[in-house]
């Protein structure tokens, strides 16, 4: 485990990361508002294609049907953010968690 924002109360975003020596990293990030936020830059600590495991947002789940990355993911750009060498512009859906991982 480790925190990646926790500190964000203009938002009210809370990201981290769930690590395993023998898995992919797991960013799991929290909307703790009832508005979407385009475009939000997070760090991550692997270069690549990330893409959505889990959306509560989603309409199977009763949710407004916000999606974090897309159908294909969302790449990578070599910009520093929260201590990252290379980060992501996520939508981060309302009332929400998503959970994204590295395409392996």
């Amino acid at each position: 485990f480790r925190w990646v924002v926790a500190d964000d109360e203009t938002h009210s975003v809370y990201v981290h990361l769930r690590l395993a020596p023998d898995a992919r990293p797991l960013l799991v990030i929290v909307n703790a508002t009832p508005g979407v936020h385009h475009h939000h830059r997070i760090g991550v600590p692997r270069a690549g294609r990330w893409i959505e495991l889990l959306n509560s947002d989603d309409l199977e789940f009763g949710g407004s049907g916000v999606g974090a990355t897309g159908p294909d993911g969302v790449a990578t750009m070599p910009v520093d953010s929260h201590g990252e060498f290379q980060s992501i512009l996520a939508s981060i859906p309302p009332l929400s968690v998503v959970v994204l991982a590295p395409v392996e």
